[in-house]
């Protein structure tokens, strides 16, 4: 605070705005005291007293426009850098939820549970750092028989402990949800197969979107239950595919938010695709599709 009040009286007696007031010589300095009297006639000491109000006044405000920027300035980056350390510390969390799961690869109801704990790790990553409450699902491809995968079905295997009750009803599990039918999984696999660097959907305002289409809409025949998302594929980050248009690729992890205007695109595509790397490690290691 004491460094925000020394920064704000230096620029408060600064700048050419100042100088433009004062003059640059002793003349132009008595002319702005006597400006009341040359006017309008007053007295000399009115004149000189109405100009040092209006000075100090002046100087006043600028002073505390000046004090209030650089204090909400450094409290914004002291927010800012808050939330990146959060975001970190929750990000190494999930980090070592997964590892935890990768270590003790057992019977499937343990792994089904150590699905949703990396949901629920994920689902509180995002609710802090998005302010808002966040859904998360991890989805599969179904074995397809050698089928192209732009076509392959996709399975929802696991949710966040609080969305699985809303969300998992049984007309969705009853429902074919394939690539091509899902705007986010479809344009994911155009974009990889075309070697696009932006491998990632992301999109904040889904209503206003005429051109999103859903295979879950007529499970939510008033809307779907967001209104934003981010899906990233479940895939090694690092692939040589410079050879020929082929991918490896195992499901999506899904994020979603009733809000719109959800997701930081520079920051939350990488935070949560580094994630998406260590599942589908985890999920190679346990061959779910079959269950």
């Amino acid at each position: 605070m004491l460094d925000a009040f020394k920064i704000a009286i230096k620029k408060t007696f600064s700048g050419k705005f100042l100088k433009f007031i004062f003059g640059s010589s002793a003349t132009s300095t008595i002319g702005v005291f006597l400006l009341y009297k040359t006017i309008l006639g007053g007295t000399t000491k009115e004149s000189v007293i109405l100009a040092t109000i209006l000075i100090v006044f002046f100087l006043f405000c600028r002073f505390f426009l000046h004090f209030i920027v650089i204090v909400g300035t450094k409290a914004w980056e002291k927010f800012q850098g808050k939330k990146f350390q959060d975001s970190i510390t929750n990000q190494r969390n999930v980090f070592s939820i997964i590892h935890s799961a990768q270590r003790d690869i057992s019977e499937q109801t343990k792994n089904l549970n150590n699905l949703i704990s990396i949901c629920d790790s994920i689902k509180k990553l995002f609710d802090e750092k998005t302010k808002n409450n966040c859904s998360v699902s991890i989805k599969m491809l179904a074995k397809n028989d050698g089928d192209s995968k732009n076509i392959a079905e996709v399975k929802n295997i696991c949710r966040d402990s609080t969305s699985k009750k809303s969300r998992s009803s049984e007309l969705y599990n009853e429902t074919k949800h394939y690539i091509l039918g899902n705007t986010p999984f479809n344009t994911i696999v155009t974009r990889l197969v075309a070697k696009n660097k932006i491998q990632y959907y992301i999109n904040n305002s889904i209503p206003k979107t005429p051109e999103y289409y859903n295979s879950s809409s007529n499970v939510w025949p008033n809307g779907l239950p967001y209104k934003s998302e981010l899906v990233v594929p479940l895939m090694p980050l690092l692939q040589d595919n410079s050879q020929k248009s082929t991918y490896t690729i195992n499901g999506f992890l899904c994020i979603d938010s009733a809000e719109e205007n959800c997701f930081d695109e520079k920051f939350d595509p990488p935070l949560i695709q580094s994630i998406a790397e260590d599942i589908y490690d985890y999920l190679n290691s346990w061959e779910l599709c079959n269950a």
